[in-house]
């Protein structure tokens, strides 16, 4: 699925993680692109992080999503709470260049 949350609000969004976690549960693959980063940590059990078309990190959102991954990805200073939780100090635009 590309973005399948896109243009949904909150609850459509929380009922479409639920239900792709349903589909989880029974035995099927779900591959989503994400570009919400809190949602993919809290809903997905494995994540693959991308930036110009290299993965630059792969595993579960615990060994992913890290605070030196953010700012190579991103350039953006974060921390990590319990839960997933991101808390975004400074956001500023990557150059992919």
């Amino acid at each position: 699925l590309d973005e399948p949350t896109t243009y949904l609000d909150i609850n459509h969004q929380v009922d479409l993680m639920r239900l792709m976690g349903e589909l989880r549960t029974q035995g099927k693959t779900v591959v989503a692109v994400l570009h919400d980063l809190n949602q993919a940590s809290r809903y997905c059990d494995q994540l693959v992080v991308m930036a110009n078309g290299h993965v630059m990190a792969q595993g579960t959102p615990e060994e992913v999503m890290t605070p030196g991954l953010l700012r190579t990805v991103f350039s953006v200073e974060a921390e990590i709470h319990p839960g997933m939780k991101l808390d975004w100090r400074q956001q500023a635009c990557s150059d992919w260049g």
